[in-house]
Formats: C-alpha cells, sequence, structure tokens
C-alpha cells in the first residue's frame, strides 16, 4: 500500500538519498527508471531525490526534484539539478504503481503536455507532477483513475510562464475520482463552465486549490452543497469581479482554511462568515474591491490563527476591527498592510494579541508612540511596523522580544535615541531603522545581536564615530548606514571581523577610512557604496581582492591618484561602478568592451585623458563628462543598449558618428562642451530620446532634420552652436517637450505659430538670434508655464542606482509619461546674470527669453495669461507699443526685462503688484508718465539704479524729476489708469456705429425703389442748384476783378 499523502513528503525529503548523475544512469540501465527517461548530468552533488522498487513491488515511484527550491529565491526551474527528457509510455508496465512524484523536474509527454497514458495505471493514488515542463491541455484520460486520492498539477505563478500554462476546457471528468486532495494552481480554467458546481461533484475533497486560474466568477448558484468535509480552499488570484456576498462557499463551515486573495470581489462580506468558527488561515488580502471589511464580524472565529486584511483601503482607526475577541485568543498571524488604518496602537496590544508570532501592520497612518505593552508580546518573530507615521521614541520594553527575527520600523518618525535594550534581541536576524529622525550616537549595543545578517540604520541622524562593536557582528551580510551624520576614522579593526559581508553602504556620512595598504579583508563584497568617504588620496588598494563585486561606488571619495591597471580587471564581473567626483588621472582600457557584465559606468568629474574606447555590448549608462578625454568617436561608437550616454565637458571633435541613430534605446544624450562640427546625422528611423543637449560645440546647418523623427523629446538645447536658417513649423509636433534652448545661433525668420502647440512648455530661450516678426499669437496655450500645470517629469541629483544596500534597485518612472533628469545642467538669463539649474531644480524654473533678437510689434496682452513665468526677457528688440495692462497677472515673475525696445506709454501700476519681482528692466524704450509706486517697486530702484534709464518722458520717484501737479502719483495697487483703454474702446465703438448705419440705408435703397428714386431725384436737384450757384459766384468775382 502506498504512504499516506501527508507522510510522502516526509518520505522523500527526509530519507531518500540523493542520488548523483552516475548514480540515477546506473539506476536506469537496472530497470529502476523506465526506458525512455532521460537524466541531465551535472555538476557533482545531488541530483533527484529517487525511490523506485523493481517491477515485482512497483508502489512508489519519487524522482522529486529537492533541490529545485531555494527558499529565498522560490523555485528554479533552470535548476541544475533536474532531471530532462520525456516521460516514456514503458511506465505503465508498472501496474502496481500506487505513488508518482515527478515534480520539479524538466519531463514532459511526447507532445509537451500531461501523457495519456497515465490514465492506464489504475491503482494509481498519488500523483504529483507540479512544476514542470508541462503545457497544453490536461487530458481527460486521467479521469480513469478511479483510485486517485491525490493529484496536483499545479505550477509555481510567474509571468515569465503564462504563455506555456495548461489548460483544460473541461474538468467534468474529476468526478469519477475519490479526490482527497486536487491542486491545480495556475492552471487555465477561463474555459470551463460551471466550475463551481463540476467541483461540488467531488465530495470527498478535503483540500481544493485553484489561484491563478483565471476563473471568471464564483457566485454560482448551488442547490446542493456536498463538500461538507473541504477544510482548505484557496482561490487566490482570480478576478471573480462578482459581489462577495453571493458567492457559493460561505456554507462551508467545515473550512480550516480559506484563501481569497486577489480575487477583486466587491459588496459586502455575509454574515455567514462570522459562522465559519472551524477556520484557521484566512486570507482577504487585496481581495475586497469597495468592501467595508471593517464591518466583517470576526469575533466569533476563535479558532483562528492567520488573518491577512492587507491592501483592502481599510479605513478608520485599528480597535474599530471586528478582530477575533475570546477567552483564548488562538491568533498567531495578522496581517493588516498597505491600508489607511488611523489612530494609535492601543494598550491592550500585549494582552489581547499575547500569542501572536507575526505583527504586520506597515503601509498605514498609525500615528503616536508605540505602547510599552508590545513588550508583552513574547512569542513574536516578526514586528514590521514600517512606513506608518509613529513618533517619539522606541520604547525600551522592546527589548523583551526575546524570540523576535525580524525587527522592521523603517519609514515613520522616531525620534530620540534608540533603546540600549535593543541588544537583549539576541535571535535577531533582520534589523531595518531606517528614515526616522533617530539621532544621537548609534548605541554599542547593536554589537551584542550575534545573530544579526542584515542591519539598516539609514537615512537618520545619528552621529558621532560608528560603534567598533558592529565590527564583531560575524554573521552580518548586509550593512547601511549611509546618510546620516556619523563621523571619525574606520579602520581595519571595525571590518576585520565581518567575514559573511557582502553588502555595505556608508555613504552620505563624514567618515574617513584609513586601513594598512597590505591588509586583505576576509569579506568578499558584492554592492559597496562609499560615496562621500575620504579613502584617498591614493587609490585604496585592499579593494583590488573585491573580485566579486557587482555593484561599487566610490565617488567624491577624494582620490588624487591614476586609475590603476587592475581595476577593471579586478571587477569584471560588475554591473555598475561609479569613480565619479574625484581627481583620478589617466587613460581609459583599450579592452573595456570586455566587460561584458558592466551596465552602468560612471567617470565624470575626474581628470581622464585620451580616446574613448570600444564599449562593453551590455552598458546602458555611460558618462565621462567632464574630464579632458580627446579625439573624434569612432563611426561604430557606442551600443545599442544605451539608454544614457554623457560627453560632456571634454575635449572631444570631429563629427557625431551616424551610429548614434542605431541606439534605438537612447533616453538622454549629453554632448555639450566640446569641439563637435558639422552637422547633426540624419537619421531616417524614429528614436526614442527624452533629453538631447548639443549646446556650445561648432555644429551647423539648418534645424536638425533628423530631430523630426524624435518626438518623445522632453528638452532640447541647441544653444552657442552655428546653426541658421528658418524654424521648421514641425517644431510644434513635439507634444511633451518642456525645455526648449536654441540661443546664441543664428536662426532667423518669424518664430512659427506652431511653437504655440507646445503645451508643456516650461522653458523658451530663443535668445540671441536673428529672428524677426511679431511675437506669436495664442501664447495663452503655452499652459506649462501657468500655476496650474504639474510637469510631466521629475528630476533626482543623484544616481538611478539609489539604496545600494537593497540590491541596486533601480528607480522607475511613476508613469509611462514620466522622464528622470539626471546630470542635466542647463543656464537661464535672469535677474540681468547668466544662472545654472541642475536636474531638480530645472523644472522649478519657468522662462520665456527672446532678447537680441530683431522682433517688432506689441507685446500681446495674452501672455499675462501665463502667471507661472517666473522669468520674462525681451531685451535688445525693437518691440513697439505698450507693456501689458495686466502684467500684474503673472504673479510668480521674479525677472522682468524689457530694456533697449521701442515701448512706449505708462508704466501699468499692476506691476507693483508682482509680490516676487525681484528684478526690473525697463531702460532705454519711450516710457511715459508716473513710474507707479508700491510693492516691490518702492526698494527695486536702490538695488537697480539703471531701470528707468533711457526713458525721458518719466517722472516722480524715485527719479528726481518731478511731475506736474496734474500728475498726481497714485499709491498702491489699484487701477484707476485707464483713459488710454477707454479711448481706444470709443474709436472702436463709434467706427463701428458708422460703418453699422451707412449699411443700413444702403441696405434700405437697394430693396425700396421709391426711395432709391426719390433721393437721387433729391441728389439731382440740389447738385444743379449748387452748380448754379458756384457758376453765378464765379461769374460776378470775375467780372469784379476785371473792373479792378
Amino acid at each position: 500500500m502506498a504512504p499516506a499523502p501527508e507522510l510522502a513528503t516526509a518520505f522523500h525529503m527526509r530519507e531518500m538519498p540523493c542520488w548523483s548523475s552516475r548514480k540515477a544512469s546506473q539506476a536506469t540501465q537496472l530497470g529502476v527508471l523506465p526506458h525512455g527517461v532521460k537524466t541531465k548530468k551535472t555538476a557533482a552533488g545531488g541530483l533527484v531525490s529517487g525511490a523506485a522498487t523493481g517491477p515485482a513491488m512497483s508502489s512508489v515511484y519519487i524522482f522529486r526534484n529537492v533541490r529545485a527550491y531555494d527558499p529565498l529565491l522560490g523555485f528554479n526551474y533552470v535548476s541544475a539539478t533536474a532531471l530532462s527528457g520525456q516521460i516514456s509510455p514503458s511506465l505503465t508496465s508498472l501496474h502496481h504503481l500506487e505513488h508518482i512524484d515527478l515534480s520539479l523536474n524538466n519531463l514532459s509527454g511526447p507532445a509537451g503536455n500531461v501523457p495519456e497514458f497515465l490514465g492506464l495505471l489504475k491503482n494509481l493514488r498519488y500523483l504529483n507532477l507540479s512544476n514542470m515542463a508541462l503545457s497544453g491541455r490536461i487530458p481527460p484520460q486521467l479521469g480513469n483513475l478511479s483510485n486517485l486520492h491525490y493529484l496536483d498539477l499545479s505550477v509555481f505563478y510567474s509571468f515569465d510562464y503564462l504563455s506555456t500554462l495548461m489548460y483544460t476546457t473541461d474538468i467534468s471528468w474529476i468526478k469519477n475520482l475519490p479526490l482527497l486532495h486536487l491542486n491545480m494552481n495556475s492552471v487555465n480554467l477561463s474555459r470551463t463552465t460551471d466550475w463551481a458546481r463540476e467541483v461540488n461533484m467531488v465530495p470527498s475533497l478535503k483540500v481544493l486549490r485553484l489561484t491563478y486560474c483565471s476563473l471568471a466568477n464564483a457566485n454560482q448558484s448551488l442547490p446542493h452543497l456536498n463538500l461538507t468535509d473541504l477544510e482548505e480552499l484557496s482561490l487566490s488570484g482570480n478576478d471573480f469581479d462578482s459581489q462577495g456576498a453571493s458567492c457559493w462557499f460561505w456554507n462551508l463551515t467545515s473550512l480550516q482554511h480559506l484563501e481569497l486573495a486577489l480575487t477583486n470581489l466587491h459588496g459586502q462580506v455575509p454574515d455567514a462568515l462570522g459562522g465559519m468558527t472551524s477556520l484557521k488561515f484566512l486570507d482577504f488580502s487585496n481581495s475586497f474591491r469597495g468592501i467595508d471589511i471593517m464591518k466583517a464580524n470576526m469575533t466569533k472565529l476563535c479558532n483562528l490563527e492567520s488573518l491577512d486584511l492587507s491592501f483592502n483601503h481599510l479605513n478608520g482607526d485599528i480597535i474599530e476591527l471586528l478582530l477575533p475577541h475570546c477567552s483564548t485568543n488562538k491568533l498567531k498571524e495578522l496581517r493588516l498592510v498597505g491600508n489607511n488604518l488611523t489612530g494609535v496602537l492601543p494598550d491592550w496590544i500585549g494582552r489581547r494579541w499575547s500569542s501572536l508570532f507575526i505583527l504586520e501592520l506597515y503601509g498605514n497612518q498609525f500615528t503616536g508612540p508605540v505602547p510599552s505593552e508590545i513588550g508583552k508580546l513574547s512569542n513574536l518573530l516578526t514586528l514590521d511596523l514600517s512606513y506608518n507615521q509613529f513618533a517619539e521614541p522606541v520604547p525600551s520594553e522592546i527589548g523583551s522580544l526575546n524570540n523576535l527575527l525580524y525587527l522592521y520600523l523603517s519609514y515613520n518618525q522616531f525620534n530620540g535615541s534608540v533603546p540600549s535594550e535593543i541588544g537583549r534581541l539576541s535571535n535577531l536576524l533582520h534589523l531595518d531603522l531606517s528614515y526616522n529622525e533617530f539621532a544621537e550616537p548609534v548605541p554599542s549595543e547593536v554589537g551584542r545581536l550575534n545573530n544579526l545578517l542584515d542591519l539598516d540604520l539609514s537615512h537618520n541622524q545619528f552621529n558621532g564615530s560608528m560603534p567598533s562593536e558592529i565590527g564583531k557582528l560575524n554573521k552580518l551580510t548586509d550593512m547601511d548606514l549611509s546618510n546620516n551624520n556619523l563621523t571619525g576614522v574606520i579602520t581595519h579593526e571595525h571590518l576585520a571581523q565581518l567575514i559573511n559581508l557582502t553588502t555595505i553602504d556608508l555613504s552620505g556620512n563624514y567618515l574617513k577610512i584609513t586601513v594598512d595598504p597590505e591588509w586583505l579583508p576576509l569579506f568578499r563584497l558584492e554592492y559597496a557604496n562609499f560615496a562621500t568617504c575620504e579613502m584617498g588620496p591614493r587609490f585604496p588598494v585592499w579593494l583590488k581582492m573585491q573580485e566579486d563585486i557587482v555593484v561599487l561606488n566610490i565617488s567624491r571619495v577624494s582620490i588624487f591618484d591614476r586609475l590603476p591597471d587592475w581595476f577593471f580587471t579586478s571587477y569584471s564581473n560588475a554591473t555598475i561602478l561609479d569613480i565619479s567626483n574625484n581627481a583620478i588621472s589617466g587613460a581609459l582600457p583599450a579592452d573595456l568592451e570586455n566587460m561584458t557584465t558592466l551596465e552602468n559606468l560612471y567617470l565624470n568629474s575626474n581628470n581622464l585623458t585620451g580616446p574613448v574606447p570600444r564599449l562593453p555590448i551590455n552598458l546602458q549608462e555611460f558618462d565621462v563628462s567632464e574630464n579632458s578625454l580627446s579625439g573624434p568617436l569612432s563611426s561604430n561608437f557606442g551600443t545599442q543598449n544605451l539608454e544614457y550616454l554623457n560627453l560632456a565637458s571634454n575635449h572631444f571633435t570631429g563629427l557625431i558618428p551616424h551610429s548614434i541613430c542605431q541606439m534605438k534605446d537612447l533616453g538622454q544624450l549629453n554632448l555639450a562642451n566640446n569641439y563637435f562640427h558639422g552637422e547633426f546625422p540624419l537619421c531616417i528611423e524614429p528614436g526614442w530620446p527624452k533629453i538631447l543637449i548639443l549646446r556650445n560645440n561648432r555644429l551647423s546647418g539648418n534645424f536638425p532634420p533628423s530631430l523630426k523623427m524624435w518626438t518623445e523629446l522632453y528638452i532640447l538645447d541647441l544653444a552657442w552652436n552655428k546653426y541658421s536658417g528658418r524654424l521648421p513649423m514641425w517644431i510644434g509636433d513635439f507634444k511633451k517637450l518642456g525645455i526648449l534652448d536654441l540661443s546664441a545661433n543664428i536662426f532667423n525668420g518669424s518664430i512659427p505659430s506652431t511653437i504655440t502647440r507646445l503645451s508643456q512648455l516650461s522653458q523658451l530661450n530663443l535668445a540671441g538670434n536673428m529672428l524677426s516678426g511679431p511675437l506669436p499669437r495664442y501664447l495663452s496655450n503655452l499652459t506649462g508655464m501657468t500655476r496650474a500645470y504639474t510637469p510631466s517629469f521629475s528630476a533626482f541629483t543623484y544616481h538611478r542606482y539609489q539604496d545600494i544596500g537593497k540590491f541596486a534597485g533601480i528607480i522607475e518612472f511613476p508613469t509611462s509619461d514620466m522622464v528622470i533628469i539626471t546630470h542635466v545642467n542647463l543656464s537661464v538669463i535672469t535677474k540681468g546674470q547668466e544662472r545654472y539649474y541642475k536636474d531638480g531644480e530645472l523644472y522649478g524654473m519657468v522662462s520665456i527669453d527672446l532678447s537680441s533678437n530683431r522682433l517688432y510689434g506689441s507685446i500681446p496682452e495674452e501672455i499675462t495669461s501665463l502667471d507661472g513665468v517666473m522669468n520674462l526677457n525681451l531685451s535688445w528688440n525693437q518691440l513697439s507699443g505698450r507693456i501689458p495692462h495686466k502684467i500684474g497677472a503673472m504673479q510668480n515673475l521674479e525677472s522682468l526685462d524689457l530694456k533697449e525696445n521701442k515701448i512706449y506709454g505708462k508704466i501699468p501700476r499692476s506691476l507693483s503688484n508682482i509680490t516676487y519681482l525681484s528684478y526690473l528692466d525697463l531702460s532705454y524704450n519711450n516710457l511715459t508718465g508716473t513710474i507707479p509706486s508700491g510693492g516691490q517697486l518702492d526698494t527695486l530702484y536702490e538695488q537697480y539704479p539703471f531701470m528707468y534709464n533711457g526713458n525721458s518722458g518719466l517722472c516722480g520717484h524715485p527719479l528726481q524729476k518731478n511731475c506736474s501737479n496734474s500728475s498726481e502719483p497714485v499709491h498702491g495697487g489699484h487701477e484707476r489708469d485707464e483713459y488710454d483703454s477707454k479711448l481706444l474702446s470709443f474709436s472702436f465703438g463709434l467706427g463701428v456705429g458708422f460703418v453699422a448705419g451707412l449699411w443700413v440705408v444702403f441696405c434700405a435703397f437697394l430693396f425700396k425703389k421709391s426711395w432709391r428714386v426719390t433721393y437721387f431725384r433729391l441728389f439731382d436737384v440740389t447738385f444743379d442748384n449748387f452748380y448754379v450757384f458756384v457758376v453765378v459766384i464765379c461769374a460776378r468775382w470775375a467780372k469784379g476783378a476785371t473792373t479792378y
């Protein structure tokens, strides 16, 4: 007889020997493995857990790949320990076979699916084909296994395997089986009809697992519920999108285990839940959309041991939750993660939840202190309070949690010092206090946590030196003390005993690392971040031995040395290297391309010289800006995987290579401040750069036609080159453009009207060209320059591989329309001088600079609708007309420069309403009248006494020229000088009235003949009389003159 299913696992996991490849081959020769099953040779070590008997007593057949499961990484589908090949039909010769376990191998039937011939094994009681290389339709022949108690066809859920999942359109065959256990997790059942009715036909079931099966609903109507013995029901990962109360399973009072995570149920939780008193495990996480689980009555679920209500948008105080409230509370696991629970943790937490092993409350809105009663949860293994708003010091009673393995308090507002009692947590494996407001020195008692594997104290305000006791944590693998105020010297004595250390992050402190040049550390680092620590002036030799490095950041560490020959050879397996912002000299190695694993290389802000060699094929980010590299770039420069390329501020010459066009993933290209000449390469295929900076080179020709294909641009900077010709009309097609700088070129013609289509534009700089014509109309369409606009790009002043101690997580765009700006440095002429804005400051500066051109005409009144503009520079043009009457509406304006134009009229009094105005230059125009006062205008003249020069018609304070008595200055921000606008309105109305009246008379004559005849007869008589009168007068005048 086959062993019971619950014993089978113990049998093959504990007692069966691990076979090597050689032994498996010998077993095949002895007939233990069926003919046709092929093994896969592996390195020395165990292959499978295997057991079988000879043909006469063949009842158990187990070749479970026990090494395919890693407790940290999960299932490994390409495990070197897996068997591969086909399951042969000769397996059916084992007539007495009752137990088959081939799970976690790469075995399959002839067509890659579950073999149909397995249905011939009539005595089979246990069949486990889970997590194998199976696909296709599940054969209904399995319904012939009339003795089968245990069937597992599940696949460990992974998005990578969705395309290869098994499926079935009909599961009616299961009603023929006396199943106790059915697991079809991740089998596609989307095409089955009335699946609940089919499983209800198997009354013997105790365990039913159908997670991630694409089941459409669970609100079927079952006239009679047969599953009275069902103890476990797992339906997680199915998008039911139906009313929770109508689901068929609420009356299964025998259930001990119910999983409904990620099922998208809504409505009300039925009262029947309160009657499921046998429940031990209940998982509603990320499930009940719109349901108020706060009202779900669970007070009588006294047997409940595990409860998960995470990610359900719960609102309200935690004390409002109707959790089990029994005399003997058995709750061991409570997860309320990612909700919106508020309030403070109740004092009774230590009494009512004393049996808890796991308490996870992260991602809520809890406030106040953590109650001291938490120290009474003596059974706790995991305490996670991160991502809340807890404040005040951590209670010292936390040191009473002697069994604690995991303590996470990150992303709160804890302050003060870390209690020294934390050193009592001798079993602690993970301690995370990051992103709080802890001050004072790091307690030396942390050094007593002898079992600690992971220590994260980053992003606090710890001061003082790093305790030497931390260096005694010889089991520590990850240590992150970054972004604090730590000072002092770290020697090899602090590090010598950290023999298991693989990750260290000391960046963002004021530490000095001084070790013996001949010191050889025993640890083998994989992730190391020492940015801002002082490690120089010589290159740290001890790093040479860290050949397992994956990520290394030694930027801003005060190294004044040559780049050592061993650097790139020692780190041949690295993916990220950063040695930027030092004073490292030397040249790049000619064999740099051999670093095939390298993805990010940052060498910027050093003293490197020489050419750039061929780059590694997998390189994605490359920054060598602010060095002294030189020479032309090769015609095949770069790689197709490049996403970020920064060569700015070097001495590169020659043409920009056409290979730029082949970089399909290139998002940011910065070639500024070099000596490139000629035209930008003609790219005939669409590209997707977000940022293109070519400023301060010697590039020439017309506006680059290739850019017509690059419609995803957010920043375009061609300033300080020799581009000429007209700006193209298609410049308005850059719908996402936020910054456009074409200044200091030789562009001519008018500003294209299509430029007003750039609705996301926040900086427009066309200064220093030969543009002419009027300012474009419809400037109000530039909504990116209004205060109501939210920029569609974000900016960071650090590299994209932040949190180096957390396995180098790449920062992702919040949305597909979001772009991250890194290492961008642009200038704006504002307040009379050139100012540089970098990264995070860029999208905060809203500016229009059209100065030093040949623009004429008036300043359109609608420019005042751009109330987000901070800098407006129209100086050195030929603009005329008046300053817009509503200029005061531009409330964010800090700098206004209109000098050297032909502007006339009075200075609008609304100008005094601009609160933030700190620079004003109206000099050398034709302005007249009284200078308004009030607001910033009363103080600006003292700082900029030239602001009114060259306007002889201006008078009043602060000038020495007094105005006439009739020109009394008006103070404050009131609009009382409206004569000009009224005169204009009157003239316009008079003209319109005259034209309208004339048109009425004309229409009357056109359609009324009698009026027309009468009028013209009158006109003829009047003309004749006037003619006779003139003739008579002239005759008399002539006669009188002759007589005289």
